[in-house]
């Protein structure tokens, strides 16, 4: 949450919470900050890319699950 709350009071950039019941664990998806970057999804007509900051060795973008099987939680 933290990660989530820097980037928008940092960059002005929204973000969402993917929420994964099955595997109990969130992470967050930052909204596309350039056009020419490519999101992951679209969500309420933004382009969110998913970040991972709780896990080692993910790019942005890549998720251990897939976000069809998340939760999307907008707050």
């Amino acid at each position: 949450m933290l990660f989530a709350v820097l980037v928008n009071k940092v960059f002005g950039l929204k973000t969402v919470a993917l929420f994964y019941k099955d595997a109990d664990h969130i992470n967050v998806a930052v909204e596309s900050w350039k056009q020419s970057i490519k999101g992951n999804f679209v969500f309420n007509d933004h382009n969110y890319i998913i970040c991972e900051p709780t896990g080692k060795g993910f790019n942005i973008g890549e998720s251990a699950t897939s976000v069809n099987l998340a939760s999307l939680i907008d707050w």
